[in-house]
C-alpha cells in the first residue's frame, strides 16, 4: 500500500488530501482531506485502513508467524515522520513500513520513489 498526499490550495488556504492506494488492485483504501498533517490526523487516516483491511493485514502476519515466510503487507511512504508515528501506533507488529525517496531527491541519484 502506498501512502501519499496532495497539496491543495482552497480559497487561499493550504490543505492536504491524504490517500492510500493498494499497489496491486489500485483500490483507494483510505482518503482524508485535512488542513494540517498532524500526528492525530495521520492516525485517523491510517485508522481507515485498519477498519477496511485489518483482516487481510493480520492474515499476512499469521503466515509469517506460523511458517516463517514473510507475507506481511508493506506500506510505502515518503519520509514524512507523522506517517511513521501513526503506523507505529496502529500496525507496528503486523505490517512493514518502507520509506521511499521524495520526488525532489531523484536528481541526487537516489533509487526509490513513492510514486
Amino acid at each position: 500500500m502506498h501512502l501519499d498526499e496532495k497539496y491543495v490550495k482552497v480559497n487561499g488556504k493550504d490543505c492536504y488530501d491524504l490517500n492510500c492506494i493498494d499497489s496491486i488492485t489500485k483500490y483507494v483504501t483510505a482518503h482524508l482531506f485535512v488542513d494540517k498533517r498532524t500526528k492525530s490526523k495521520c492516525t485517523e487516516f491510517l485508522s481507515q485502513i485498519k477498519t477496511t483491511c485489518y483482516n487481510q493485514i493480520l492474515a499476512g502476519y499469521y503466515v509469517k508467524k506460523l511458517t516463517g515466510v514473510d507475507k506481511r503487507i508493506t506500506f510505502v511512504s515518503d519520509k514524512f515522520y507523522n506517517y511513521k508515528n501513526a503506523f507505529n501506533i496502529l500496525f507496528y507488529r503486523i505490517a512493514k513500513l518502507q520509506f521511499g525517496v521524495p520526488i525532489k531527491c531523484k536528481k541526487y541519484g537516489l533509487k526509490f520513489n513513492n510514486n
